[in-house]
């Protein structure tokens, strides 16, 4: 049973499959999970009985790889993560420069002012991301996996950063809606970028929540 009292992880750790609910409802599960539920949706002016009578009702999970991955020891996680989340945010990435390019060349003269500041904000979070990404992998994890201790707080002040640059993302976006005259590959775009923030909302929550306190 999930109360106001638990935090958003520990909520999350007994029922996985409500991360989509925190998803739709913008509440900080990956960098935030610290936090009491009483809190956080307090602070979005949710209806605190409504809310839980949801969380607890039976839900259909839609990811059961982060339902196993809360199982997984340190090693396994860790591989998990690189395998699952750092590979294919890369790939992400990669393709969302690719589309935002095309996007402005192609539709300058009615979005180019729009579309600029998006893609300004677009690689500030890449450049944030691949670095810290290979900085985990060779620098972080290898010593934290043989049992050694590692002071995590640079990453999780990385992952501070990456969360709100997302934020701001999605507000230029309008939640990742693209314009009524965009073309399929203006809402591809638009997807893939939603896509991107929540694999990166998952893998902070699986690192912040999960690995870093194994």
């Amino acid at each position: 049973m999930i109360t106001k009292d638990m935090t958003i992880a520990d909520s999350i750790k007994q029922k996985p499959d409500i991360v989509s609910i925190f998803s739709d409802t913008g509440i900080d599960f990956c960098c935030g999970g610290h936090r009491s539920l009483e809190d956080a949706l307090n602070e979005k002016n949710l209806d605190i009985n409504s809310y839980l009578r949801i969380l607890n009702s039976e839900q259909k999970s839609e990811d059961k790889n982060l339902d196993s991955a809360l199982n997984l020891d340190k090693k396994e996680l860790v591989d998990y993560i690189i395998k699952y989340h750092h590979k294919y945010e890369l790939e992400l990435l990669d393709k969302i420069d690719d589309f935002l390019k095309t996007l402005i060349n192609v539709h300058y003269s009615t979005h180019g002012e729009e579309l600029t500041n998006i893609y300004s904000l677009f690689l500030r979070i890449k450049a944030d991301l691949v670095p810290h990404f290979y900085e985990e992998e060779k620098k972080y994890f290898p010593p934290f996996i043989n049992g050694e201790y590692v002071d995590f707080e640079k990453l999780i002040d990385g992952h501070e950063t990456v969360g709100e640059l997302l934020q701001e993302l999605e507000k230029i976006t309008d939640s990742y809606t693209a314009p009524d005259d965009g073309c399929n590959t203006y809402e591809y775009c638009f997807k893939l970028m939603k896509d991107l923030q929540d694999d990166i909302h998952k893998h902070i929550f699986l690192e912040n929540s999960v690995l870093f306190l194994k």
